[in-house]
């Protein structure tokens, strides 16, 4: 339709889970077996995959607070319940502040922090079993 912002091009958003709350959205980006973060897309050379699920969010929740949660696997198997060293750069990168300028150019410095301010940071795969079940064995890499 006309009168669309540039940002309609991307397509929808998919975050791997959105869990929506009375007074709040959680956009959940889970990497699995992928080594690193999507950090760009067909039409913005510089895009965090994380920020432009919160960024759609915003829009379609204008009334609810939106975070976002990394969920990464871990190092050692089933006892991998703290991040690497690689996991939690990949997330800081999220929302390093070059990174939120780059992927809302759109966006108020305001409302910029307000998604900066959603970033819970990064979990493991490993840790939400630890907490919630099912046994880690059993997880397959894909589904």
């Amino acid at each position: 339709p006309r009168n669309r912002e540039w940002y309609v091009l991307e397509g929808p958003s998919k975050p791997d889970a959105l869990l929506e709350a009375e007074h709040a959205v959680l956009c959940i980006e889970g990497k699995r077996t992928e080594a690193s973060c999507t950090t760009h897309t067909t039409w913005m050379r510089k895009r965090s995959q994380l920020v432009r699920h919160m960024d759609a969010a915003l829009d379609a929740f204008p009334n609810k607070q939106v975070y976002g949660l990394l969920v990464v696997e871990g190092d050692g198997g089933a006892n991998g319940v703290s991040p690497s060293e690689y996991g939690s750069a990949q997330c800081a990168a999220q929302y390093h502040q070059s990174m939120l300028d780059a992927s809302l150019p759109h966006r108020s410095p305001m409302e910029r922090e307000r998604i900066a301010n959603g970033i819970l940071g990064v979990t493991t795969w490993q840790r939400i079993c630890a907490k919630l079940g099912p046994d880690w064995s059993w997880v397959p890499d894909v589904i």
